[in-house]
């Protein structure tokens, strides 16, 4: 989950209106990875770039459900830490394909295919059980 404090808010919140909080400085309270994901959107008939940080792979499936002709996801990022991209820090890896399922013991497992055709596993080493099994998903 990412998270910030007060002190690192902007005077720049004005200008996006209520309901928004624009912080120059966001934390990763995670080991584990997350997503980049950049969308088009149209807003008031003009095209528009976005960038969302997303921290869960359930998240990024509503994101993704929620595409329409006036909001695209244009492309997603995987943020990996170095234990699931066997380097000795994070890596940023344009996502080519991931798929969702549970694990013998029931955990959700996740299966990233990136651009360079690696594909990374989270946990590290899980194994879907099954393709028939309730909660397989192909999320992209």
């Amino acid at each position: 989950m990412f998270s910030s404090h007060e002190f690192w808010s902007s005077s720049a919140s004005v200008l996006l209106g209520d309901g928004h909080t624009c912080m120059t400085i966001v934390e990763w309270h995670s080991n584990y990875h997350w997503y980049q994901v950049v969308v088009s959107e149209i807003e008031n008939g003009k095209k528009v770039s976005r960038t969302f940080l997303i921290s869960d792979v359930d998240i990024l499936d509503s994101v993704l459900e929620k595409q329409c002709d006036d909001f695209k996801v244009a492309e997603v990022l995987l943020v990996s830490p170095a234990w699931m991209n066997g380097t000795n820090g994070w890596a940023l890896n344009k996502l080519l394909s991931l798929i969702v399922g549970r694990s013998q013991s029931g955990g959700k497992v996740c299966l990233h295919k990136v651009a360079d055709g690696v594909v990374y596993t989270s946990p590290a080493g899980g194994k879907i059980d099954t393709l028939e099994e309730d909660g397989f998903k192909v999320i992209i």
